[in-house]
């Protein structure tokens, strides 16, 4: 069974055409304003999964939109990683949610006797019971 989306720029197909399109190396449609997806094809091709990886990375489009993958794939291109497995942790780390600022505690809520850290105490209560 396959599957296709229209993306504006970019054409996706299921995995049985993509395959038979990558194996007559057919262009992926619309790629010529996305300048870091380029890059990131050209620097793939060296490996020997390369259109694999590509084919992640461009299905990845689908879930974030283009203009998170094109910044995903730029930062790995200035990291100096450009695999598809990074780019897709880069648009995983993006999703997370920012970290809550800190509470500062009031005065009033302050403790006025810290408790002591004592291991002894614990020992004479059992003794005890």
């Amino acid at each position: 069974m396959t599957r296709s989306s229209t993306i504006p720029g970019i054409y996706l197909a299921g995995p049985a055409e993509e395959a038979r399109r990558l194996a007559q190396r057919r262009p992926v449609q619309g790629l010529g304003t996305a300048a870091a997806l380029t890059q990131v094809r050209t620097k793939l091709k060296q490996h020997a999964d390369g259109d694999r990886q590509f084919v992640k990375v461009l299905s990845a489009v689908l879930d974030h939109g283009m203009a998170a993958v094109e910044a995903a794939c730029t930062e790995a291109l200035e990291a100096g990683i450009a695999s598809g497995d990074v780019i897709l942790t880069v648009l995983a780390r993006r999703q997370q949610p920012a970290t809550p600022p800190s509470i500062t505690t009031p005065d009033t809520l302050r403790l006025k006797i810290e408790p002591a850290a004592d291991c002894g105490r614990y020992d004479r209560i059992r003794k005890i019971a």
